[in-house]
């Protein structure tokens, strides 16, 4: 085995115990538990045997099996910044309607507003 193997090895360790970690504390929720786990599950399985990868890059048309996995993690990537990006929108939404809502209700009772 490579270091780069070893290292892999232990950044996948790391990141499932933070995984498991905020899954216990309910600051996940279970599809998102299952996402994170399977996608280090396969990063893991990826590091140890590469070479059981290169059937599906030369399938593909991709040279390297390296470049196959930077392309698969910056698709993934792009898709989870989109996901961000619309529930950011949505979050924005909602705040606004809060907004709008409680300066309608101090509008209407001034009195209350003020106590």
């Amino acid at each position: 085995m490579e270091l780069i193997q070893y290292l892999i090895i232990l950044f996948v360790l790391f990141t499932t115990s933070r995984v498991i970690l905020q899954f216990k504390n309910n600051k996940m929720t279970l599809p998102q538990f299952v996402f994170w786990q399977t996608l280090w599950i396969i990063v893991f399985i990826f590091g140890i045997f590469p070479s059981q990868f290169a059937f599906l890059s030369t399938l593909l048309g991709i040279d390297r099996i390296v470049d196959l996995f930077l392309y698969v993690s910056i698709g993934l990537l792009f898709y989870m910044i989109y996901r961000l990006y619309a529930k950011m929108n949505a979050l924005q939404q909602e705040m606004t309607k809060l907004t709008r809502a409680i300066a309608v209700g101090h509008a209407k009772n001034p009195k209350k507003s003020k106590q």
